[in-house]
């Protein structure tokens, strides 16, 4: 019964001209709903307890707020951000981290999708930091215009050790907490105004 439900849907699917995707029949295909999620998807609990509240800021693991300038480079800030975050959590000491690199550096031509200015992932800066190493603001300073990467070698400073992709539900965020901070993307297109408070949207 499943199966020919499964097949009525890809028939319905793949027939609508306005879908940008086509689904076919597979091993899946057999399965519910709920029985695909319960054998296939990442289970929602990381951990079965998280603390109440924690502010990573006041325990001295966050940089101050940033400006990207006009480059949609939020992406960059979201990766350097977390670096600075672990690199406080392993060592002790909070440090600038160059979103510039990673805008110059984090590049199709390096075998990644970001794209400097115009868009990007920051588990990609994690990545490439992970094997190239990520400097200082300092060293490498942000000018919100993308150029030629101007890193060589692997041993240029903090490379993040491992991280994780979290599940997109409230409680796998609060337990994600325990462990750091955490980035996430949400849109921003209301934010022009943005003054004060938590936005709820």
């Amino acid at each position: 019964m499943v199966f020919f439900e499964n097949l009525q849907k890809v028939k319905e699917h793949n027939s609508n001209p306005n879908n940008t995707y086509s689904i076919c029949l597979n091993q899946f295909s057999d399965m519910t709903i709920e029985e695909f999620a319960e054998k296939i998807l990442m289970k929602q609990d990381l951990v079965d307890h998280y603390m109440k509240g924690i502010n990573w800021r006041t325990q001295g693991a966050v940089t101050s707020v940033k400006y990207q300038g006009n480059c949609g480079s939020c992406w960059s800030f979201a990766g350097a951000a977390l670096m600075e975050s672990f690199n406080f959590i392993q060592n002790k000491v909070l440090v600038d981290f160059s979103e510039q690199q990673l805008v110059d550096c984090v590049i199709s031509a390096n075998g990644y999708y970001s794209q400097g200015c115009n868009g990007g992932f920051a588990v990609e800066s994690l990545d490439y930091a992970s094997k190239v190493g990520i400097t200082t603001l300092d060293n490498y300073p942000y000018i919100a215009v993308q150029k030629n990467c101007n890193m060589t070698g692997t041993n240029n400073g903090f490379k993040p050790k491992q991280w994780i992709q979290v599940p997109s539900t409230s409680n796998d965020l609060k337990r994600a907490l325990n462990f750091s901070p955490v980035s996430v993307y949400v849109n921003a297109y209301n934010w022009g105004g943005y003054k004060s408070g938590i936005y709820n949207g």
